[in-house]
């Protein structure tokens, strides 16, 4: 396991800091404008570069490793809009990202590594290792905020709980990819649909009456789908409301009938760029 110790990297041309965040924000990299406001910080030299944009059917960025050494996709307030960076303590789960490993058995790990502006410290996630991916090729990437997260304090790793306040103003945020003593300079990496898992959270429902209907209020980063069953072991989806999105209040019909059928919610992820 080779360390790598990290200094302060400042996106120049990442200016403006960002604002709280929708959970549920992706970047598919399917412009290559956008693709160019990431950067690649590779720890060989220490220098910021673009990534390459791969076209095609499943457009993408990538870089290769120089000379053996560690590099980091990273994404500042200038990167996708900053859309990533800003307050991401409410409704943010984590983040998720899809990986291609061109030479899996040259990785030695794989973190998440992000920048805290409100103190000035990086965090990094536990880290990934060969073993936890299934071949060579594309794999999805998904860290929890909630799992265990460490700072290095004078040459330490400590634990940190990130909800104490190190995710009220992020203004860096990617993933690092380290490769094995003596691996061969050139294996690449790719990057793909990035996004903030966003934290589900049960809406309530409101009921003036039976016969005039329910409603819930459409949170972001949620898709909703109502199912319905008669008996309470079998539930199906509702025709007609399935992957419900936006905001606001959505309203259902009245002539329900809740005397002989129950109805639940079930919700899932939703992105969006």
């Amino acid at each position: 396991l080779t360390i790598w110790l990290i200094t302060l990297v400042v996106l120049t041309t990442h200016l403006l800091p960002a604002s709280a965040q929708v959970p549920g924000a992706i970047e598919t990299f399917t412009d290559q404008q956008v693709a160019g406001t990431w950067r690649v910080y590779d720890y060989q030299d220490g220098v910021l570069r673009p990534p390459a944009w791969v076209a095609g059917e499943d457009p993408h960025i990538d870089y290769g490793f120089r000379e053996g050494s560690a590099f980091w996709f990273v994404a500042g307030t200038g990167s996708s809009g900053g859309k990533f960076t800003g307050n991401l303590s409410q409704g943010v789960e984590g983040v998720a990202v899809d990986v291609r490993i061109d030479n899996l058995s040259g990785l030695d790990w794989l973190d998440v590594l992000i920048l805290s502006t409100s103190d000035g410290r990086y965090y990094q996630s536990q880290a990934l290792f060969d073993a936890d991916f299934g071949g060579d090729g594309w794999s999805t990437v998904t860290v929890s905020f909630g799992e265990p997260w460490f700072w290095l304090n004078n040459g330490v790793f400590e634990p940190v709980d990130l909800a104490l306040g190190a995710l009220v103003e992020v203004g860096e945020i990617g993933f690092r990819v380290s490769p094995k003593a003596g691996s061969p300079a050139g294996d690449r990496v790719g990057c793909d649909n990035f996004r903030l898992v966003p934290a589900l959270t049960a809406p309530e429902w409101s009921v003036a009456a039976p016969e005039q209907g329910f409603a819930f209020e459409l949170l972001p980063g949620h898709a909703y789908t109502v199912e319905s069953s008669t008996g309470l072991l079998e539930w199906v989806p509702w025709a007609g409301f399935t992957n419900l999105t936006g905001g606001g209040v959505f309203s259902f019909p009245a002539g329900m009938d809740p005397g002989t059928r129950a109805y639940r919610l079930v919700a899932g992820p939703h992105y969006q760029e």
